[in-house]
């Protein structure tokens, strides 16, 4: 049996207010200097880091969440720490909402808005565990997003969409090559289980795609003057 529908938006209310309830955590997390650092880095040189810039002793340097530097960097220079705590409330708030997205539509038709709170506040908790003002908190949030897609029926438009999500978290995070792995798990194994509804094409093409996301960078095929070997760096 379903719940109503106003028992289900007041769930999302709820979910929402505990994202934006994170703005409490203080800006203290260890990498988050390092990240301001290689934002204001990029802003000063007008290019990315293609040499260690602390030390000598690294030959070659490849900045994999440059794009997230930037972002954070630009919110410190606009609102400093503050800004950096209401961001991390407004990244939970959305990640909060795609959380609940993904555990109803995992439920199907029988959509208990008790049950699918004590599954979020389970999720969320654990998510709690490692949250911090990071650039891995908005490549979360994207993997949730590319989760929501694959968890439901096959679109026309899911694999554009996956492909822009895999390309823009190459430039974050590390955590892209989670998206190509979603993939191969939610469309090419129940391919190989023996459904025939996704042509080989399709699941196999997909794979591929998603997999060459990672040229999609400064440091691959988009390039902006690097060479070899920053062109598979991303794979590294």
């Amino acid at each position: 049996m379903t719940d109503s529908p106003s028992l289900k938006r007041w769930s999302y209310f709820i979910a929402i207010i505990i994202g934006l309830g994170f703005w409490h955590y203080p800006a203290n997390d260890p990498d988050l200097g390092w990240h301001l650092f290689g934002g204001a880095w990029i802003f000063n040189h007008g290019r990315l880091p293609t040499e260690d810039v602390v030390n000598t002793f690294n030959k070659f340097w490849h900045d994999y969440h440059w794009l997230g530097q930037i972002v954070l960097y630009k919110i410190f220079t606009l609102a400093g720490y503050d800004g950096l705590r209401i961001a991390l409330a407004l990244v939970m708030a959305a990640l909060s909402k795609v959380l609940l997205d993904i555990i109803y539509i995992s439920m199907e038709r029988q959509q208990s808005v008790l049950l699918a709170m004590v599954f979020y506040l389970a999720s969320i908790t654990l998510i709690n565990a490692v949250t911090s003002i990071r650039i891995q908190m908005l490549a979360v949030l994207i993997i949730a997003l590319t989760l929501r897609r694959l968890i439901q029926k096959p679109t026309a438009s899911e694999l554009p969409w996956l492909f822009f999500l895999s390309a823009l978290l190459v430039n974050i995070h590390v955590y892209w090559v989670l998206i190509p792995m979603l993939w191969f798990f939610y469309r090419c194994v129940p391919r190989l289980a023996g459904e025939r509804n996704l042509s080989p094409a399709y699941v196999w093409g997909g794979a591929l795609l998603l997999g060459l996301a990672g040229l999609i960078s400064p440091y691959g095929i988009v390039n902006i003057g690097y060479h070899p070997p920053f062109i598979f760096m991303n794979y590294a």
